[in-house]
């Protein structure tokens, strides 16, 4: 589940100030339609590091596409 950037800081705020749990704003916001495995996720990282917003490196490396690695692999 993709959370948007006003659900990320409404879950934050409520986790901090409150302690809501997953299954408790699941049930304080039936309409959204929020998974539970995507809360825990998020209440996981909000709790680990403080933080809603993506870690730089946490992702997939990027390719490095040059003439030289173009030409190598072309042989």
């Amino acid at each position: 589940m993709v959370f948007s950037a006003e659900d990320r800081i409404l879950i934050k705020c409520l986790r901090e100030q409150k302690r809501y749990s997953a299954r408790r704003l699941i049930l304080e916001f039936p309409n959204k339609n929020w998974t539970l495995g995507g809360l825990k996720k998020l209440l996981r990282k909000i709790d680990t590091h403080g933080s809603i917003e993506r870690y730089a490196g946490s992702g997939r490396p990027k390719t490095a596409r040059t003439e030289a690695n173009v030409a190598a692999v072309g042989e």
